[in-house]
């Protein structure tokens, strides 16, 4: 089904635009794709950077970011229509031409969840933007999934808030010693072996600890994390195991090497000095929040 948009000078860039919706369905979901021609005097461009697509997209044009030009293409909603997809949250999507250039993604929120899939997911996407951001996000992030149990689990995997808390755990570990704190890193590790001692990243978190205390390097560090997972994959695969709608994960995925130089490495004879940890011993929050909602949105 073909739904006009416009046929006009939408970015405002002196060329006529014509902009429409293509929609098709499959078995048991619908896509909305939004196209947009630009004529050049010659002929009709794309004039769109990437795919613009979304499921049961609701879509609007209208002046919605001031670094746009002319109109912006805005999308909502993205839920897949099948079981098979997982858990899902709607989300907007605003699509901005930026000097009249072809339309790009500008802006993307999901709607608030309680989930606590998705809020891991959230503190790892703040993670891989620590240039735009920093890292006090993805440490806030992570460090309340693991303590705000305000967050639930949302697919069907047992087990899975122990899951997804002890990966967080260790995650934590990885921002503090990216943010040159090795003696937060180490503690991290040593609540994650306290609070999860049965979980695989209870394991994966001391194989990175050794390393990263060895050498003081977290690239080595990540090495043997990844080393770690490739020999057990069950550490990546239950992070891909909530639907085709959510993404997948693979061993390198589980620690990511960022371009960042720590201010401060762990000294070598810190190894032999690093305190015992016993699952009976309580267990004292890195960091003093005491988030009881869902902050993410």
């Amino acid at each position: 089904q073909i739904s006009i948009l416009a046929a006009d000078d939408i970015n405002e860039d002196g060329q006529p635009d014509l902009a429409w919706l293509d929609t098709t369905c499959g078995a048991s979901t619908c896509f909305d794709t939004v196209m947009v021609r630009s004529w050049d005097g010659a002929q009709w461009n794309d004039w769109t950077s990437s795919t613009i697509v979304m499921a049961y997209a609701d879509v609007t044009l209208d002046e919605e970011r001031e670094n746009g030009q002319g109109l912006e293409i805005i999308l909502a909603g993205g839920e897949y229509g099948s079981v098979g997809a997982g858990p899902q949250r709607a989300r907007t999507e605003v699509w901005g031409s930026v000097d009249g250039e072809p339309y790009t993604l500008m802006d993307k929120v999901y709607e608030r969840s309680t989930c606590l899939y998705f809020k891991v997911l959230d503190a790892g996407e703040a993670l891989t933007r620590y240039q735009e951001i920093g890292l006090v996000q993805a440490r806030e992030m992570y460090n309340e999934a693991v303590t705000n149990r305000n967050l639930v689990p949302c697919g069907q995997r047992p087990g899975e808030a122990d899951e997804l808390r002890s990966f967080s755990l260790f995650r934590l570990a990885l921002v503090d010693a990216y943010a040159g704190e090795p003696d937060a890193a180490a503690e991290s590790v040593a609540q994650l072996q306290q609070a999860y001692p049965d979980s695989i990243y209870a394991a994966l978190g001391q194989a990175w600890l050794d390393a990263y205390q060895a050498g003081g390097s977290i690239a080595d560090a990540c090495a043997a994390a990844t080393a770690f997972a490739e020999q057990n994959p069950e550490s990546y695969e239950a992070l891909s195991d909530y639907g085709y709608a959510n993404p997948t994960f693979t061993a390198t995925d589980l620690c990511p090497v960022l371009a960042i130089q720590p201010a401060a490495t762990p000294e070598p004879a810190a190894t032999a000095e690093a305190p015992a940890a016993t699952a009976t011993e309580p267990i004292t929050p890195i960091l003093t929040l005491t988030a009881t909602t869902d902050v993410s949105a």
